[in-house]
C-alpha cells in the first residue's frame, strides 16, 4: 500500500528550515488565524485552539511538498532514475541506534519544553 507513497528524507539543512518554518511561519499564520477566528467568528473562539493547531504544520508541510514534487520533475526531465525509497516503517535510527536516539529526544524534548514556555505562555496558548 505504502510502496507507491513519495517520501521525503530531508538533510540537515532542510531539517533546519523545516524547523523554522513550522516554529516561525507557522506560529504567525496560527495567531493571524486565531485574530480572525476572534474577528469573524466569535461564537467559534472556544474553539480556536482546535481550528489553528492544525495551521501551524501548513508551512512546513507545503514546504515538504514541493520539495518531493520538484525532485519527482527533475527526475522525470532528466530521465533518471529516482534514488531508492527508504521504507516508512523502517526501523533503523541511521548511526546512532535506537538506544542512543531515544536518550538524546528525551533531553531534546525538554530543552524544547523550556524553550518554548516562555512564548506559549506570552502567546496563550
Amino acid at each position: 500500500m505504502f510502496k507507491k507513497l513519495n517520501t521525503f528524507l530531508p538533510d540537515l539543512n532542510q531539517s533546519l528550515i523545516i524547523l523554522a518554518l513550522t516554529t516561525v511561519a507557522g506560529s504567525i499564520i496560527s495567531v493571524l488565524g486565531g485574530w480572525a477566528v476572534y474577528l469573524l467568528f466569535p461564537p467559534l473562539v472556544p474553539y480556536k485552539q482546535f481550528m489553528m493547531y492544525p495551521l501551524v504544520f501548513l508551512p512546513p508541510a507545503i514546504y515538504i511538498y514541493t520539495k518531493i514534487a520538484l525532485t519527482k520533475k527533475m527526475a522525470d526531465s532528466s530521465g533518471a532514475i529516482e534514488k531508492p525509497v527508504v521504507p516508512i516503517n523502517n526501523p533503523g535510527f541511521g548511526k546512532l541506534g535506537g538506544l542512543l536516539s531515544f536518550i538524546i529526544f528525551f533531553f531534546l524534548i525538554f530543552a524544547f519544553n523550556i524553550v518554548t514556555e516562555p512564548l506559549s505562555s506570552w502567546m496563550g496558548i
